[in-house]
């Protein structure tokens, strides 16, 4: 189960959904889609490695440019 739930796309652009949700603490808005596909695109073509998921998150536009939450 393990090696079919790797292997499958929409697990892998769930995964990197959530991370991403995760690392600007809030759900991303429609204008960040373009964010999380490149980052989602850029995860299967790096052979779903976590840290280089990780590294390209980080310096996306979607996590250095969040904008301030409303109370």
């Amino acid at each position: 189960l393990g090696q079919l739930l790797s292997q499958s796309d929409k697990v892998a652009g769930c995964m990197v959904r959530h991370v991403y949700r995760y690392a600007i603490g809030r759900l991303e808005t429609e204008g960040e889609e373009p964010v999380v596909s490149a980052l989602t695109t850029s995860f299967a073509s790096n052979q779903r490695d976590l840290k280089k998921l990780m590294l390209q998150l980080v310096v996306s536009d979607g996590f250095r440019y969040v904008a301030a939450s409303t109370p």
